[in-house]
């Protein structure tokens, strides 16, 4: 239902918006703080909505819930320290990998054939990344941030982090755990908005449109002044966005 899109749109830009302000609070404020400010707030809004709403789970699923919930703990952490080094824009486009990471885990486990097309998009989405990256580090005007290795270290952990993440819902799901009690976290608003548009919409479309936030997490860094614009990495963005879309609409 394409007039139901819209919450696709809010869901991407409420997310984008939240990354945002995480770079702006994590440029100024202690790493340590920030999570344990966020662990709490999670948690407070946790127990809130689930007394409210209900938690459904049962004992063969709380070891996966458990398991799942450090595994989202420790993402936030490598994401949070992965902001002290790499541009936020940069972050949100080595972060959209996970769906080549996941095509390839599928074709291990022979759901998917890897294909041609499969890798040339692959192809241009690394040199997305590398021109984007190549472009902080040569050019140091260009970025506010002091551009590390480590941070794109950290970025692929987070990522790894939340793939992993995402198959345990599964396992828990299949032993008992509702929704509810997977998905109550700190951006409940983003969440509750994503899946009133996977219910209405095309998943391909919902997809394709999330991939749009590494623009406006990009144009907000350089408004909040944790990033500095170039042509370069527009044009990275760009790349990176049609090689993600592509691969979507195989």
């Amino acid at each position: 239902m394409t007039d139901k899109r819209y919450t696709a749109v809010l869901a991407t830009l409420f997310d984008s918006a939240a990354d945002a302000t995480l770079d702006y609070a994590v440029s100024r404020h202690n790493i340590h703080k920030m999570v344990f400010l966020l662990s709490l707030i999670a948690g407070i809004g946790q127990v809130a909505i689930g007394a409210f709403i209900g938690i459904d789970c049962t004992f063969k699923a709380l070891p996966y819930v458990a398991l799942h919930g450090i595994l989202i703990l420790l993402g936030y952490i490598c994401f949070l320290k992965a902001l002290k080094y790499t541009p936020i824009a940069l972050i949100g486009l080595v972060q959209s990998s996970e769906l080549f990471f996941t095509t390839i885990v599928d074709c291990m486990l022979g759901y998917l054939t890897l294909s041609v097309r499969f890798l040339a998009l692959l192809s241009l989405f690394v040199f997305a990344i590398a021109l984007f990256y190549t472009n902080c580090i040569k050019n140091e005007n260009t970025s506010v941030k002091e551009v590390k290795p480590i941070g794109i270290v950290l970025t692929l952990s987070t990522m790894f982090l939340y793939v992993v993440a995402t198959y345990l819902i599964k396992v828990s799901a299949a032993y008992g755990a509702s929704e509810i009690t997977l998905n109550l976290v700190l951006e409940t608003i983003f969440y509750v908005l994503e899946t009133f548009s996977f219910i209405n919409d095309t998943p391909t479309i919902v997809m394709a449109i999330k991939q749009m936030g590494i623009f406006v997490m990009f144009f907000l860094s350089v408004l909040f002044k944790t990033d500095k614009f170039t042509p370069q990495k527009l044009i990275a963005l760009i790349l990176g966005f049609i090689a993600i879309t592509g691969l979507y609409f195989n």
